[in-house]
């Protein structure tokens, strides 16, 4: 699958996203400064309203506040509420304008967080390119680039990622994807496993299995060609733990309890969210996998420093049984613990370890 021609053309999700020429024309006219807020006041909560009300959708209720609370240009927070819009992905599509304009805010925080978000809302829309050439104008000193760093706060890593998502299909079929995961572009790799993921398709198992485990290369290259700028660039940026932890997210949202799953498991157990270490602890020793899947991982959930993560962790070392002898002289350090409960699992994992 071509990058270059993979640009979203479903209409269901319909983005009021003016041109770079009219958004340009508008703070022009309007604004003093480029600040976000304003912009938002004049784009979004102007015009792009006005549209949105022939549209067959309605804004859903949760991206209208976030784009409310965006609107105040004195709250200290806007680039929270636009990493919280990025991470509504289609739902967020009416925001794509109030996002586009934030690329031109006179904080680099707030252009900084508009690019990840734009890279995350803008597969969904339908004008990708109108948002490539927008960060082209907006986010560089020069548009022709050639290797120059960008003047924000973020880095050639970052743009090249948000380019990267905005040419590929969130529809694209399920065989396109596996081979995009599988092949050695970093960015593409990372989205391709978050889409797998909304697929829960098991053919693209194994393909996500490999990226949890696999090593990844440490390079992007972008480019762009639009009506009026074009460009590329090439960085050196090591995204092997962002691919990893898509991967391992779509893998356990695609075999969900599943032996098929533990390498998910087993990433998340020592890189997850708080909520993903508690349930993978729980999860691991439940579901029948080899040893050497997720011993390694169980042994260093042993230093966690959740009580939650580190009972269920005993636990689970416990249901391996023999095979868990690597982690009896851990176990018998948690004898002595503060904690009842890890006290009592911790006895209990090493009668049945050594058995």
């Amino acid at each position: 699958m071509s990058l270059g021609t993979c640009w979203p053309r479903h209409g269901a999700h319909r983005a009021i996203l003016p041109s770079v020429a009219t958004l340009g024309a508008t703070v022009r006219s309007v604004a003093v400064r480029p600040i976000c807020g304003t912009l938002l006041g004049v784009v979004f909560l102007g015009n792009a309203v006005a549209a949105q009300e022939d549209a067959p959708e309605q804004v859903p209720a949760r991206v209208a506040a976030l784009l409310g609370e965006l609107a105040d240009d004195a709250r200290p927070a806007r680039a929270q509420t636009i990493a919280a819009l990025g991470a509504l992905r289609a739902e967020a599509v009416a925001a794509l304008p109030a996002l586009t304009a934030c690329l031109q805010d006179h904080d680099p925080e707030v252009v900084a967080a508009a690019v990840h978000a734009l890279g995350k809302v803008g597969p969904y829309g339908t004008e990708p390119e109108s948002i490539i050439e927008a960060i082209a104008l907006h986010a560089f000193p020069d548009p022709r680039i050639g290797g120059t760093a960008p003047r924000h706060a973020h880095s050639l890593g970052d743009v090249g990622r948000t380019f990267n998502r905005l040419r590929i299909d969130p529809q694209a079929k399920t065989g396109e994807l596996i081979d995009l995961l599988r092949g050695d572009l970093p960015f593409p790799r990372e989205f391709a496993a978050e889409l797998l993921a909304e697929r829960q398709d098991p053919d693209a198992i194994d393909a996500l299995r490999e990226a949890v485990v696999g090593t990844h290369p440490i390079k992007c290259r972008s480019s762009w060609r639009t009506a009026g700028t074009s460009g590329s660039f090439s960085c050196r940026v090591d995204a092997g733990d962002a691919i990893r932890a898509a991967a391992a997210r779509a893998l356990v949202a695609t075999a969900p309890q599943r032996a098929a799953a533990a390498p998910g498991y087993a990433w998340l157990l020592q890189h997850g969210t708080l909520a993903e270490r508690r349930d993978a602890a729980m999860t691991l020793g439940r579901l029948g996998a080899p040893a050497r899947e997720i011993l390694d991982a169980l042994r260093a959930a042993l230093g966690d420093d959740d009580v939650q993560v580190l009972r269920e962790a005993i636990t689970s070392l416990s249901a391996l049984g023999p095979v868990a002898a690597p982690a009896s002289a851990q176990l018998r350090k948690l004898q002595t613990h503060t904690d009842e409960q890890i006290r009592r699992r911790a006895a209990a994992a090493l009668r049945q370890i050594e058995r």
